[in-house]
């Protein structure tokens, strides 16, 4: 394609070429999308346009733009295009079109790069019009663009937005006038270079800084030219942050409105995204139903396990890993520590019988997506249905629930339990390396310190009522060693567990009016955030993976509550399809923050 280029250019003139408006070019029809039923034997497209069959004298006319600074010249010394005022030559434009347009239509490009090679070709191929001894000079349209023809390119550009946005000032200054007292440049006390760029005088003249500091380049962020070239800026100096990339751009050029730019450009640019990219943070949820009890209920009817751990064990003179096991009751927030061999689901099962055994059965059990979990649950499913426990496990049913996977923020409750139980593991235990028995009787301790800390407010007036524990519910006192709580006896309670019974009510009231009041405020996450909609790409945030390998899913669907805030989305991430937390998910689109909730996002 080059070389029939140059061989064209090589025998033809400039004057033998003419111009067909865009609506009556007939090849364009193959590319615009025209209806099969419109292409017949008599349509344009076959024919070409109706002008060609009339004389040339009704043909389209080129009417060449003489502005002061609009036409370029070739420089004999230079061999480079300077734009002078009396020799038009390469701005042109259609005879139909009444309104002067830009050399180059910025908004077709979506790269600074592209308008720049496109600009620096163009101009080369306006010295190859003008003189055609260009083989003397080593140059020839298939050549490789100079850094010559780029800085040319690139002060061009400059000139058609300077040209663009500030005209007025351009023409005052050309004819030697004062601009506008009103010009948004009027404090930059603008001048005109010897290459026409219009620059900044400012109060930096008699400084020792270099002269493109001093009079820097004046443009305007809005032009898309502009906007190109901080984005190319951004990506040249590796996505710096705000400041410094304007601190970069101030060392050459005066940009208007720069830093709204730098803003819009780093919110669309998706490296930049990508690395600052965090979960999503809907509002907090209500606390579950089960957190209130209805009425006086039993500890631990409503409890939340998991593990923790490997603590080092000796047994028989052999190393083993021993996990602890840490039971919440939702209501009451009292712990129940125990003892697990290892991670596998029949020593879960185990312990979890020991458990039953010494806190009675339980109603509910919420847990995390553990596979010892998962695989526990599976195997109690299927005694249900043995023919000698069945009836055992109809009248006494456990519902099971999981938590999403990379969720914890979803049982903060226990979460902050297993932190307190762990640093107390480490205060007795330290470096040492335990027995099983030892291990079991550190276990015992530590749950008895945790289920003696206080829920409630502790006053410190000598009259009022000791703080309640979770030791209350369990034991009828805050420790093991203290008397039983004491209340005021009716003198018509003739019978102890009439009054056994009032203390329990005892506690209970204490419970619902002194610790439930405590969990009303949102301590975090209070502001309400819009739902991701159905079909969006999303990053899945991974701890241990380095933010550039982050896999990118599409939301396929959510799991909808009762506030309209989705907490749990259905990712579909290659061929799976994987249920994901809303903290885990960022949106790669900009656009998410001015999506506006709607019922097609929630369905």
């Amino acid at each position: 394609m080059a070389h029939r280029v140059a061989e064209i250019l090589e025998s033809t003139r400039a004057s033998q070429w003419n111009h067909c408006p865009g609506p009556l070019n007939p090849a364009d029809d193959g590319t615009r999308g025209i209806p099969l039923s419109e292409f017949s034997n008599k349509s344009r497209w076959f024919t070409g346009p109706k002008f060609i069959c009339e004389p040339e004298c009704n043909w389209p006319k080129l009417q060449l733009i003489a502005a002061n600074t609009d036409t370029l010249q070739l420089n004999d010394q230079t061999g480079q295009m300077d734009e002078i005022a009396t020799t038009p030559m390469l701005a042109f434009q259609a005879s139909t079109e009444k309104t002067e347009q830009s050399f180059i239509d910025y908004s077709r490009f979506s790269k600074w790069t592209r308008i720049l090679r496109t600009t620096a070709y163009v101009m080369r191929a306006a010295r190859i019009f003008k003189d055609k001894g260009l083989q003397s000079r080593n140059e020839s349209p298939t050549t490789e663009l100079t850094s010559n023809n780029m800085i040319a390119a690139k002060n061009f550009i400059f000139k058609q937005t300077q040209r663009d946005c500030f005209k007025p000032e351009i023409n005052a200054l050309t004819q030697n006038k004062r601009i506008n007292t009103t010009s948004r440049l009027r404090h930059l006390s603008p001048f005109l270079d010897e290459d026409g760029l219009l620059r900044a005088r400012g109060r930096l003249e008699k400084s020792q800084l270099d002269y493109c500091i001093k009079h820097p380049i004046i443009l305007y962020g809005n032009h898309p030219a502009v906007h190109l070239f901080i984005g190319q800026t951004h990506k040249d100096n590796q996505h710096v942050p705000r400041q410094h990339l304007k601190n970069i751009l101030q060392n050459e050029y005066w940009i208007l409105c720069v830093r709204a730019h730098i803003d819009k450009i780093i919110k669309n640019c998706y490296d930049c995204r990508r690395q600052q990219a965090t979960g999503l943070q809907p509002e907090l949820a209500p606390l579950p139903v089960f957190r209130f009890p209805e009425k006086k209920p039993f500890p631990f009817q409503q409890t939340r396990l998991d593990l923790f751990g490997p603590f080092a064990s000796k047994t028989a003179g052999n190393y083993n890993k021993r996990y602890g096991v840490i039971m919440t009751c939702l209501t009451t927030r009292a712990v129940h520590l125990a003892m697990c061999q290892d991670q596998s689901a029949d020593a879960f099962i185990n312990t979890l019988r020991r458990f039953f055994a010494r806190r009675g059965q339980l109603a509910k059990i919420v847990s995390d997506n553990g596979t010892n979990f998962t695989a526990a649950e599976k195997e109690l499913n299927r005694n249900f249905d043995a023919d000698v426990t069945r009836q055992f496990y109809v009248n006494h049913q456990i519902e099971w629930t999981f938590n999403p996977a990379y969720a914890p923020h979803f049982g903060g409750v226990w979460e902050r339990l297993i932190r307190s139980v762990k640093d107390s593991f480490y205060a007795i235990i330290g470096s040492q390396i335990l027995k099983d028995d030892i291990f079991n009787s550190v276990h015992c301790e530590v749950e008895h310190f945790m289920n003696a800390r206080p829920i409630t407010t502790v006053s410190s007036l000598p009259d009022d009522v000791e703080a309640l524990t979770p030791n209350h519910f369990l034991l009828g006192r805050a420790h093991a060693t203290m008397p039983p709580l004491q209340t005021q006896q009716p003198s018509t309670l003739s019978r102890q567990w009439k009054f056994a019974q009032q203390l329990a009510t005892y506690i209970w009231k204490r419970l619902m009016k002194e610790f439930i009041p405590t969990l009303l405020p949102r301590q975090r996450w209070t502001k309400k955030t819009p739902p991701i909609k159905i079909g969006e790409k999303v990053w899945i945030l991974q701890d241990m993976t380095p933010r550039g390998l982050w896999p990118i899913g599409r939301i396929t669907g959510n799991e909808p509550t009762d506030d309209d805030q989705i907490r749990v989305y259905f990712v579909k991430i290659r061929d799976k399809i994987a249920s994901i937390p809303a903290i885990r998910l960022a949106p790669v689109s900009p656009d998410y923050c001015n999506q506006p909730a709607n019922e097609d996002s929630r369905q």
